[in-house]
């Protein structure tokens, strides 16, 4: 009977912790959601929390015999967790607000059931991390490995290649290795089904990493080979088949095939459970008697816990959202149509845009500037804006360079091609309250800062760009570019921060 009301009394205490988790990072969830529903590399994440529970349910009988000890220091991590989701609440920082969301739940459990009683259920509580939607960082890296792996099978076989940023060429056509091709989705969704069959499959830790580690190798030449095989086809076939929306077809085939060889090849690495049901049966009688809980403790940690969240909610409800302040612009004569700069940058949300273009060492330069209002719902750094139109433009390199002699501010400098072998330099740079340079990274967290303190002012994204066609045109379309820049950073900074 003890038993039974010690287990109903956890379940209770674990269930409305989970409830005051869930309305004091809502925000974080609902955002979350929506990222999992409408992109297509996320989607897994709707099968994650559910399958942490499921996990954890099949534990229940171990739980049994776990005495629940609460523990303050594991309490303590989740004050800088909820700092770090109101950080990113302030800023509409979503990938802030995610990682703390679902770090704070793991955290509530194991400081309520102390470490010793949740290492039982370590793997279900470490699981739920992978309902954060992150990796889309990784896309241009897996296009450019994805076309290394292509070219060198396709050299392997003697058929002519030519590699121009990420168009491939062959004598039969070209082929431009897109963000699509990139296998993002199927890279993050191996990943998570890597551990999780490692963690079902196997009990013996190096087998388990070994697993995993195949499930970061495996997709990624996986994508190579893709790439390869459609244009291969295409080869074989005259651009008669894989040349058009078929190949995505194709690769999901492809995609399936090499996840079943997962499942064979983990299926085959699988080992044997050190202990059988009939042991952990004997375990369980011999140990109910020992089951125990600290009640008072119990209860004054469960409130504490309840405090912090409610501290959270009720911070969060005091950040208003002022209306975003009037743009001032530069006094530029601009074209028409800002869509008639070259590169046609997908900048999303901006207050404002102006385009411009002049001249400097015989090139026509293109100025490209898109504004950002105080406390605007838009946002200077997203993960949506793209510098170029990927479908019509393709990376060759990018580096960091700087733009004065003092080093004071930096700027990405891009080599980009198109596929009628036009090139275009392009160079990008945020201009903030507290910093001009190219680092996102960096923007982010100083606007948000100057949000979190009511300082927040106009910002800036300003793209630069011009085309060469040999060597010594591209270094002086590089001083060209550098000296524009450098003219329009001074103009924004002195009229506005």
């Amino acid at each position: 009977m003890q038993h039974t009301l010690i287990n109903r009394k956890v379940d209770i205490i674990l269930g409305l912790s989970t409830i005051f988790w869930a309305v004091a990072f809502n925000q974080g969830l609902i955002t979350a959601y929506t990222v999992w529903i409408t992109s297509d590399i996320f989607n897994h994440c709707l099968f994650v929390l559910p399958i942490s529970l499921y996990l954890i349910w099949q534990k229940r009988t171990e739980l049994q015999l776990q005495t629940i000890q609460p523990q303050f220091v594991w309490l303590t991590l989740l004050i800088p967790c909820i700092l770090v989701y109101i950080y990113g609440y302030a800023g509409d920082i979503a990938l802030l607000m995610h990682m703390a969301t679902f770090a704070a739940l793991p955290l509530i459990v194991v400081s309520i059931m102390g470490l010793k009683a949740s290492k039982v259920i370590l793997f279900p509580l470490a699981f739920m991390l992978f309902a954060i939607p992150v990796g889309e960082e990784l896309i241009p890296t897996l296009q450019q490995v994805a076309a290394s792996i292509a070219i060198f099978l396709l050299k392997l076989i003697d058929i002519p290649t030519y590699i121009n940023g990420l168009y491939i060429e062959i004598p039969q056509g070209r082929f431009l290795v897109a963000e699509a091709c990139s296998g993002i989705s199927f890279f993050i969704v191996s990943i998570v089904f890597g551990c999780l069959f490692a963690y079902v499959s196997f009990y013996s830790l190096k087998r388990q990493l070994a697993f995993v580690l195949v499930s970061f190798i495996v997709p990624i030449l996986a994508n190579g080979v893709r790439v390869f095989g459609i244009i291969y086809i295409a080869h074989l076939t005259d651009m008669q088949y894989a040349a058009g929306a078929d190949h995505l077809i194709y690769g999901w085939f492809f995609y399936c095939l090499v996840l079943f060889m997962l499942i064979i090849l983990g299926n085959w690495m699988r080992d044997l459970s050190p202990t059988t049901n009939k042991q952990k049966q004997a375990t369980f009688k011999k140990t109910e008697a020992k089951l125990s809980i600290n009640s008072q403790k119990t209860n004054y940690h469960f409130a504490f816990v309840c405090g912090l969240l409610i501290t959270q909610w009720l911070w969060l409800s005091l950040i208003d959202s002022p209306k975003p302040i009037e743009v001032k612009q530069l006094n530029l004569v601009t074209a028409n149509d800002p869509k008639e700069f070259a590169v046609s940058p997908k900048i999303a949300d901006a207050d404002k845009i102006q385009f411009t273009q002049t001249n400097r060492f015989g090139h026509s330069v293109e100025i490209f500037i898109a504004y950002y209002a105080a406390n605007s719902d838009g946002e200077l750094v997203s993960g949506v804006h793209r510098r170029y139109d990927p479908t019509s433009w393709s990376l060759k390199t990018s580096r960091t360079i700087p733009l004065n002699n003092g080093n004071a501010y930096t700027a990405r400098l891009s080599e980009i091609t198109s596929p009628h072998g036009n090139n275009r330099l392009l160079l990008d740079i945020y201009v903030t309250n507290q910093y001009t340079g190219n680092s996102a990274v960096k923007s982010k967290l100083l606007q948000t800062l100057d949000k979190f303190l009511g300082a927040d002012k106009q910002s800036h994204r300003l793209l630069v760009s011009a085309e060469y066609t040999e060597l010594k045109d591209k270094k002086q379309a590089q001083q060209a570019l550098i000296q524009s820049a450098m003219s329009f950073v001074k103009q924004l900074q002195h009229v506005y921060q």
